[in-house]
């Protein structure tokens, strides 16, 4: 007896999701119906569109909400209580796609001009060198020693930053934040 697969597409869309009959593309993956029920259920993917149709509706009127009282008196509705509104409708089909819910986020990057253009201003850098003061500042306040970077003269008291060690991964140099 052969097992039931469901086809995962990869591939883009001009609408996530919706491929329409018909189309052709590169995917070849094929899973079992309990895992692309699981992988649905978590938010990996979802199931694929195969057909959108707009229909006409009658929804109440928003602004009377067919009330007897306001309906006799809306410009909406034209005193119906209900007024028409096109909405859209999908079909789903049995095979699945990956959603980018779950997908790695991508940061966002400084460009030149961001950097050019935050210097570009005078109250702009003296709120940068505020910040950059601000961080000294917490710093000191939670125990390290500072120092002015031009004299090496001790401006604060406190623990100092260990010195370079490759072996022990101590130090400027050596220390990426690492856990202990």
């Amino acid at each position: 007896m052969a097992t039931v697969k469901v086809l995962v597409h990869k591939c883009l869309q001009k609408i996530e999701g919706y491929i329409p009959p018909g189309t052709k593309c590169g995917c070849r993956k094929w899973i079992s119906i309990p895992k692309a029920m699981i992988m649905v259920e978590e938010g990996d993917a979802a199931y694929v569109i195969t057909e959108m149709r707009i229909s006409e509706v009658d929804e109440p009127c928003r602004l009377c909400g067919g009330l007897p009282g306001f309906q006799k008196y809306c410009g909406e509705c034209r005193a119906s209580g209900t007024v028409k509104v096109r909405k859209l409708f999908t079909v789903q089909g049995e095979n699945i796609y990956l959603t980018s819910a779950k997908k790695t986020p991508r940061t966002p990057t400084i460009e030149k001009a961001h950097i050019e253009r935050s210097f570009s201003h005078k109250t702009d850098v003296d709120r940068i060198e505020c910040y950059g003061d601000l961080g000294v500042e917490l710093l000191g306040e939670l125990g390290a020693q500072i120092t002015n970077a031009k004299t090496g003269e001790i401006v604060k008291p406190g623990k100092p930053e260990p010195e370079n060690n490759a072996s022990k991964g101590e130090g400027e140099r050596y220390d990426y934040g690492r856990s202990v």
